[in-house]
């Protein structure tokens, strides 16, 4: 596909990004069109009295399910933050429609009191299930009993965990995963030889 409006600095860019808008045509559209029409015909019949949304809006599922909301009987938007981290999401949209944030900790509460993802009296902590093992399980289990269950040779000096989508689920395109994993490898492989 080439057109001069898809030329950049007089690089023609169609050719590249065809095969991506194809796809996009192909498989992503229709998935998108069925999982919109079965959220619209969902709430046509079922009014929640709370819901969280899959990623609040900023992914996909969550903005068709908010979209397709009956807001004569709006319910209460949630959602939690239960990661290591939390980020400002670039994708989030400006009218954010969250109307309570559950947080695991204080400092999980004043990082989203500074995000401005919600307004700070709407922010709870509740805890996180997941996180009140950690203590025993340190206690219980030493580094090297844990490196031997995980196969990791107790010599290695340096251990690297990558997950690809960890801080934009959905995001990061397959092409800049493979990227970074390749930036990566090379970086240990470098790190072994010194």
């Amino acid at each position: 596909m080439t057109h001069r409006d898809l030329d950049y600095l007089s690089v023609p860019l169609g050719a590249l990004l065809w095969p991506s808008v194809r796809f996009f045509i192909i498989a992503e559209l229709p998935q998108l069109y069925r999982l919109h029409q079965v959220l619209k015909k969902y709430f046509k019949n079922h009014n929640p009295l709370a819901i969280k949304l899959w990623g609040a809006t900023a992914l996909k599922e969550g903005y068709f399910a908010w979209k397709s909301l009956n807001f004569k009987q709006r319910p209460l938007i949630f959602h939690s933050e239960g990661g290591v981290y939390m980020i400002d999401q670039p994708y989030q949209m400006p009218d954010n429609p969250v109307d309570l944030l559950f947080v695991d900790g204080e400092i999980k509460k004043r990082i989203a009191e500074k995000t401005k993802f919600v307004p700070s009296g709407k922010i709870e902590i509740c805890g996180q299930v997941k996180y009140e093992k950690i203590d025993d399980f340190k206690k219980k289990y030493n580094c090297t009993q844990s490196r031997s269950y995980l196969r990791i040779p107790s010599s290695f000096s340096m251990y690297i965990l990558f997950d690809s989508n960890v801080v934009l689920r959905g995001f990061i395109s397959s092409r800049e995963q493979a990227v970074t994993l390749n930036a990566l490898l090379k970086f240990a492989t470098t790190m072994r030889a010194l």
